[in-house]
């Protein structure tokens, strides 16, 4: 089946279980080698839709995070939209792509239900149980690292995912579950919205840590600019790890929960 994959997350983990992937968005990057021959028709908040129509798919695959509802009225193939909000929700969704790439050759399925079955390890598995920030996996840099003595339960928290204005990824979104999986859920800010803009106006520079994402605001060229804004800890983490919940997160807690 001819598949137009406009999540990054799914178009790495389609190729890497042999489907036919058509067409992407210019942010489906990896597998590198692969997607050098997949069209980009966009990204995954605006696509063209002659280039996708140019591609003819068969199946468009979406995710309601990721993708505006009106993807699915292109009319141009049917569609499949994931819903990923934890690392319970991935095997599940898992499953649902392989019924509907039943039959289709290079066994695309069952790839795809055997990467599902790792993820339900990964589900069964038991929090960690960090003693630090220095067991904190996906960093790149600490940038101002976390005082000596500062356990994770006496800290609080947040995962940054923009600048002007800053904006966190809340307890309630896949890489709040992914960050309590790794046993560093109780120190997260909560919040009610999924994706919140933030202020560090009443943060104790004390225990205040924050995570700044590699993407998708690029805070790697902006480090001064974040060690003059944002009180306490501060470390570069790896956006891709954390976010892209198809084999890359799956590698990525597999390494941190069972050592693979």
């Amino acid at each position: 089946m001819r598949i137009a994959s406009l999540v990054p997350s799914w178009t790495e983990t389609l190729i890497e279980c042999g489907a036919d992937v058509v067409a992407r968005t210019r942010f489906c990057v990896h597998p590198a080698a692969a997607v050098k021959g997949i069209p980009a028709v966009g990204g995954t908040k605006d696509v063209a839709r002659d280039k996708l129509g140019v591609a003819s798919p068969e199946l468009l695959v979406l995710d309601r995070e990721e993708n505006p509802k009106s993807f699915t009225e292109l009319g141009i193939a049917p569609w499949f939209a994931s819903h990923v909000r934890s690392v319970e929700d991935v095997p599940r969704d898992l499953r649902a792509l392989a019924a509907l790439l039943e039959g289709d050759a290079g066994g695309v399925a069952a790839n795809l239900t055997a990467v599902a079955r790792r993820w339900d390890k990964v589900v069964a598995a038991p929090v960690r149980e960090p003693r630090s920030w220095s067991d904190l996996p996906g960093v790149v840099e600490w940038w101002r690292p976390a005082p000596p003595g500062l356990t994770v339960a006496d800290s609080r928290f947040r995962y940054l995912i923009w600048r002007g204005p800053y904006m966190a990824a809340g307890p309630g979104t896949f890489i709040g579950s992914v960050l309590a999986k790794l046993g560093f859920g109780a120190a997260q800010t909560p919040d009610a919205e999924p994706y919140p803009e933030v202020s560090f106006d009443d943060a104790d520079p004390a225990t205040a840590v924050a995570l700044l994402s590699t993407e998708p605001y690029p805070f790697a060229a902006k480090r001064e600019e974040a060690a003059r804004e944002l009180p306490g800890a501060l470390a570069l983490v790896d956006g891709e790890s954390f976010s892209w919940f198809g084999t890359r997160s799956l590698r990525f807690l597999e390494a941190a929960l069972f050592g693979a």
